[in-house]
Parts: C-alpha cells; sequence; structure tokens
C-alpha cells in the first residue's frame, strides 16, 4: 500500500509540473502573438498601408501556414479599428488589442490542451 502511495503522489507531482509547464508555454506563445499585435496595431495607427505590414508578416512567417493565417487574421482585425489622432488614444487602443490578442490566445491553447484555471 506504501508503494502504491508513492507511486500515486509521483504521478501527481509529474502532472503537475506537466500542467505547469504547458501553462508557461502558452503564456511565452501568447506573449509572442501579444507582443506582435501590439507592432501590426502601432502600425495601423501609424497609418502605414495594409499591404505593406501582410509582406512584412509573409517574409517572417510564410513557412508556417497556420501561423500565417492567424498573423493575417490579427492584421485584418487592427485595420478593422478607425486611426485615433490623440497619442493617448492611440496607446490604448495598441494596448487593449495586445491584451485582447493574450487573452483569446491564451483562452484558445488552454481549451486545445484541456488547460483550465486552478483558481
Amino acid at each position: 500500500m506504501k508503494k502504491f502511495f508513492v507511486v500515486v503522489v509521483v504521478l501527481l507531482f509529474s502532472a503537475t509540473t506537466t500542467f505547469a509547464d504547458e501553462k508557461e508555454q502558452v503564456h511565452k506563445i501568447c506573449s509572442h502573438f501579444s507582443e506582435e499585435g501590439g507592432k501590426i496595431m502601432e502600425a495601423r495607427q501609424q497609418g502605414i498601408p495594409m499591404a505593406p505590414v501582410i509582406d512584412v508578416i509573409r517574409d517572417e512567417y510564410g513557412w508556417d501556414q497556420d501561423t500565417l493565417n492567424v498573423f493575417e487574421r490579427m492584421v485584418q482585425e487592427a485595420y478593422s479599428v478607425s486611426i485615433s489622432e490623440d497619442p493617448s488614444e492611440v496607446q490604448r487602443i495598441i494596448s487593449e488589442y495586445q491584451s485582447g490578442v493574450y487573452e483569446r490566445c491564451r483562452m484558445s491553447l488552454e481549451n486545445e490542451l484541456n488547460l483550465y484555471e486552478e483558481d
């Protein structure tokens, strides 16, 4: 019985470590997408046309069609937002967009990996 208990504790610890590692990977991936989303929205707010932004993304991520598709959707979403002339409003728009990208990414990956908040 004692051996069974030790095995169960080891398995639970391994599962927790894996869970924590997966959560950390989700955070890293989504932070990257969020940062790139901020750059996309910043380009939008600076009035840079969509085509050059998509060209840069294709040069950077063209080797991975799934990632490219995500970034192209982000560009389309960002370019649906009006340009603001107010610098503080621009910063708010960029920040909110980054937060939204991060949260959507996190929820999507956690659902895909069946990860849920422990709270």
